[in-house]
């Protein structure tokens, strides 16, 4: 019955589901599993390989001491600004050529880059080495499609711990390569020198990089197989429609063929489905299996837009600029000629796989030249899931001021406001922080998850963030008050929270992207994310190497680190608003089979 679809699960109707879908939940331990998880791990040794000798690099590189926050935050930039342009591209790749060659290619093109890298000697050459490993680079996005293909629901968020804890191993390797192996240090602890180092002595670091990209893309093309939906999706597709319509053409024809259900024609806001729960943009699109099945679907309506030469209008048409251009290309029942009406058979007949179409009304006319931007399918217009994205940007922008600031604070003398450190000492500092992440996402992540669940312990988490940026100048104060006795201390403190707090926060935000993509095409939603991601750690690398840059020149040491401390802070308050008011079917697992009616009139 109707009623009783639209009615709120009991506890033991979500119990019953939840054991049904425990039986049938995949495998969690396999080989494509381990792929990706060695994809992942790869994607954070190249990102932390270069923070330990980055700071040191841009001042060979001819980088005067008071702009090294300014020149780190370019080739930083750099690479999230060129993975902007691309991202969403690679997850319409993704798409459209599957998951597994989106992310040969992206292993390839960061292995090259860091090759490149390795014999860069001028800040120029650097910026466009890391402009080319982010115009190569979308795995990151499409590694997490892969994971929500393959899992079920409540696996994700142990596979989700999963991977970043492959991302921490790799912030324990990457920092380990690049404090350790660059010539100056294998000099001082080795005695190993060379010319070939004397002229390029950051290589060793990024051929390491390299070479776990090419250990990736072996094991991912040997054992890593194709997602299975995605297969499916390809094998089956729905009747003239597809989860990505939106953004694809049909091969073959110059402008979009967008099919539009007949009760969307009416309506321009399509109301959800009778008897479900979802909204259209939300449910998902099956095609018939059989030739008898197909006439009991709803009529589709069949609009395409003639070239803008005319070659395919037939001799009496409008003009093909114009808003008549958007014709029927055929009608099941054409009646008496009208002023104005095409004739059927003057165009082409439509495709083999076309669904049943029906005559143009001019409120479908309307309906879609008013759908341009954004269409019905658009993940732009669920905002929940535009909520998520946000949710990941300012995580992102967070982060990256931290993680891009830490080196160059570490390097700053103590009397400056920093830590004096030399590249091997920061490299220890990243190695504590890989070692803090790896441990909470092993041992830690899943166990508080069931214990507080999702959406608590995010507000946790980004609380504990917040105090963590407020108070970061005084816990830079306390690292150099008494040597160091006092200085690893702070610094396994401060990364302690730093990792357990992001590290949780981001788990969760790519479990609630997951949940609020229902019925959308999660290589295009992943794509945007990517994107949404990539611009704000464009962003947040030469803002606050700018914003650190000039409070250099300020009187009070304390303004060297508080003024971006703040900006810290502000973002996590940002996060912490956004994820406490997200609707409850979003953000607890428990809820994720079913999205209340109110969900759907509130979009």
């Amino acid at each position: 019955m109707p009623a009783a679809a639209a009615a709120p699960e009991t506890g033991l109707e979500r119990r019953a589901e939840t054991t049904s879908a425990d039986e049938e939940e995949p495998p969690f331990c396999s080989l494509g599993v381990v792929a990706l998880c060695v994809i992942n791990f790869n994607e954070s040794v190249a990102v932390n390989v270069i923070w330990p000798f980055l700071p040191f690099a841009v001042v060979a590189w001819g980088a005067a001491p008071e702009d090294i926050g300014t020149y780190v935050g370019w080739v930083a930039s750099s690479f999230f600004a060129s993975q902007l342009a691309t991202a969403g591209l690679w997850g319409l790749f993704a798409d459209a050529f599957g998951r597994k060659p989106a992310l040969m290619l992206g292993l390839v093109g960061s292995a090259t880059a860091m090759i490149a890298l390795g014999f860069a000697q001028t800040l120029q050459g650097a910026i466009a080495c890391r402009i080319l490993a982010g115009l190569t680079n979308g795995n990151i996005g499409v590694t997490k499609v892969m994971v929500s293909e393959q899992l079920s629901r409540r696996q994700q968020a142990r596979a989700m711990a999963l991977l970043s804890f492959n991302w921490g191993a790799g912030s324990v390797v990457g920092p380990i390569a690049g404090g350790f192996l660059t010539a100056k240090v294998l000099a001082e602890t080795t005695g190993y020198r060379s010319e070939f180092l004397d002229a390029f002595p950051y290589a060793i670091p990024c051929f390491f990089s390299a070479l776990v990209s090419m250990i990736g893309l072996l094991l991912g093309g040997l054992y890593l197989p194709e997602s299975q939906k995605w297969l499916q999706s390809r094998q089956a597709p729905a009747a003239g429609s597809s989860r990505c319509a939106w953004l694809r053409r049909r091969k073959g024809q110059p402008y979009a063929h967008v099919p539009v259900s007949a009760a969307e024609a009416e309506d321009e806001d399509p109301k959800p489905p009778a008897g479900t729960d979802a909204p259209s943009a939300f449910a998902p699109l099956t095609a018939p299996t059989t030739d008898e099945e197909a006439p009991a679907q709803a009529p589709k309506l069949d609009l395409e837009l003639t070239e803008l030469n005319g070659s395919r209008g037939a001799p009496g048409k409008a003009r093909p600029d114009s808003p008549a251009s958007v014709t029927s290309v055929a009608t099941p029942d054409p009646g008496p000629a009208k002023a104005g009406a095409t004739v059927a058979a003057a165009d082409p007949a439509p495709p083999e796989d076309a669904a049943p179409l029906v005559p143009v009304t001019p409120a479908a006319r309307r309906g879609c030249l008013a759908r341009v931007v954004p269409l019905p399918g658009s993940p732009l217009r669920n905002v929940p899931l535009v909520r998520c994205i946000g949710l990941y940007g300012s995580l992102a922008l967070a982060t990256v001021l931290i993680d891009e600031l830490f080196p160059v604070i570490a390097k700053l003398s103590a009397a400056r406001g920093g830590l004096g450190l030399t590249e091997a000492e920061i490299g220890q500092c990243l190695v504590i922080q890989g070692v803090c992440l790896v441990t909470f996402q092993l041992f830690v992540f899943h166990r508080l998850v069931a214990a507080a669940g999702e959406q608590l312990l995010f507000r946790v988490a980004a609380t504990a963030m917040v105090v963590l940026y407020a108070a970061f100048p005084l816990l830079l104060a306390a690292a150099t008050a008494a040597g160091p006795a006092s200085l690893w201390p702070v610094v396994t403190l401060v990364m302690l929270v730093k990792t357990s707090g992001l590290g949780a926060c981001f788990s969760l935000t790519f479990v609630f992207i997951n949940a609020a993509a229902r019925g959308h095409s999660l290589g295009a939603v992943n794509g945007i994310g990517q994107s949404v991601a990539s611009a704000m750690r464009a962003l947040g690398p030469t803002i606050g190497g700018a914003v650190f840059s000039a409070s250099l020149r300020l009187g009070p040491v304390w303004l060297h680190t508080g003024i971006v401390s703040i900006m810290m802070a502000l973002l996590m308050i940002v996060t912490l608003v956004n994820v406490s008011t997200l609707p409850a079917w979003i953000t607890e697992s428990g809820l994720d089979r079913g999205r209340p009616a109110a969900a759907a009139a509130h979009e």
